[in-house]
């Protein structure tokens, strides 16, 4: 396949002196290519040039990844159509009824230990206790052909539960979930991009999170739809993305990082393996402002004069609030004080400077000063209205 000369540097390490190193992407620059040898639907019209950076690069890429879940219970549906009394008895003794829940306590999940002997032994008592867990027993009991329908489920730290489709026969089934109930399993995933604004980061390693080769993404024009797609440093294709609009997320990720301090940091502390990260997502917010209906946010209160006073002009500044605000909130985990696992998560909340034209006029110098701070991108111009962090426990 044909190439285009679009050359890219390589995103150099962020210390103190990589202030312009792009963290996701970097501003657009005008291309005039012929983009026909890399797609040839593309109109023939100008397009745009961003560098991305390897974490970019996978958030964006449309293929499977694989991440572990702990495999905690099941969902059972009950098989329908059976006649007669002696078959409706026959179901109440031997098959659960539709959408049966079935979890189970058992963790076999011991944080490390310092003694490798122990660590076996405790393994093993662990392993031993399997047969007594009440859901294998009652696992053990289901009729495979009283059944239509299973479904595991996971523990998601963070997010609560998540399904897991399983394939095979019904029986094939119940013997994986036998197998594996308490334990991590593998689960397939179909793309980083899971479901709408939420990225999952549990398959990337740490040094994806840090310096390494940028590579050109380049939107443009095909067949008079929005496009983008991801090149080689050679300049072939490497993929095209599933939706144009995805570029967005780039440019918020991007704003975030620079703007937030307690996100690069999390994201520092990624690379060097202190925090595990679980997703990124990207809410669009609407109500109250982060700091609650009856509190200005931090930025407001700081640049309020004292004489005005926040709870005086609230009801002007709250409304322009409300609207065009998106959350940004990545999340991981580290080991605990007390040898397990808590789930950190840190949310920048960054809000349009055009949500605030209608305070303008009435509070110029406050309008002024949050102009000077909001960063100038194709999502939007923007500022941090909020940021915050929070620490969760993980069973």
């Amino acid at each position: 396949m044909v190439g285009i000369p679009v050359v890219m540097e390589r995103v150099p390490d962020r210390g103190a002196d990589s202030a312009g190193a792009p963290w996701a992407i970097s501003e657009p620059r005008r291309i005039d290519f012929d983009l026909r040898a890399i797609d040839p639907a593309a109109d023939p019209v100008p397009a745009k040039a961003y560098r991305i950076s390897p974490l970019a690069r996978a958030l964006l890429h449309p293929g499977p990844i694989e991440i572990r879940k702990r495999l905690i219970g099941a969902e059972i549906h009950a098989a329908t159509g059976a006649r007669g009394l002696r078959a409706l008895a026959g179901r109440l003794r031997r098959r659960p009824p539709a959408g049966e829940l079935l979890l189970s306590g058992l963790r076999l999940r011991l944080p490390p230990l310092g003694d490798p002997a122990l660590q076996a032994h405790l393994e093993q008592l662990a392993e031993a206790l399997r047969a007594y867990d009440p859901v294998q027993r009652r696992l053990a009991r289901l009729d495979p052909r009283r059944i239509a329908h299973v479904v595991g489920v996971c523990e998601d730290p963070g997010n609560g539960y998540s399904y897991l489709k399983l394939l095979g026969t019904v029986e094939e089934r119940l013997r994986y979930l036998a197998a594996h109930l308490g334990r991590e399993v593998r689960i397939t995933v179909h793309r980083a991009h899971s479901s709408e604004g939420t990225f999952e980061l549990r398959a990337f390693p740490p040094g994806l999170f840090g310096e390494g080769p940028g590579v050109p993404l380049i939107a443009y024009r095909r067949a008079g739809q929005p496009a983008a797609c991801v090149l080689q440093a050679s300049g072939k294709l490497d993929f095209r993305l599933v939706a144009a609009e995805e570029v967005r997320y780039l440019m918020l990720l991007e704003t975030s990082l620079r703007q937030c301090g307690e996100m690069r940091r999390a994201m520092e502390a990624i690379r060097q393996g202190g925090l595990r990260p679980l997703r990124l997502s990207f809410e669009p917010a609407a109500g109250p402002a982060p700091a609650g209906e009856g509190v200005l946010p931090r930025i407001f209160r700081e640049l309020l004069p004292a004489e005005t006073g926040p709870a005086r002009i609230g009801s002007l500044i709250r409304p322009a609030l409300a609207a065009m605000r998106t959350v940004v909130t990545l999340s991981g985990l580290r080991t605990a004080a007390d040898g397990g696992e808590e789930l950190r998560f840190i949310r920048c909340t960054l809000h349009d400077l055009r949500a605030l034209e209608p305070l303008r006029r009435a509070l110029p110098a406050v309008y002024e000063e949050i102009s000077r701070r909001a960063v100038p991108t194709e999502a939007g111009r923007l500022y941090v209205l909020e940021e915050t962090t929070g620490i969760g426990h993980v069973e």
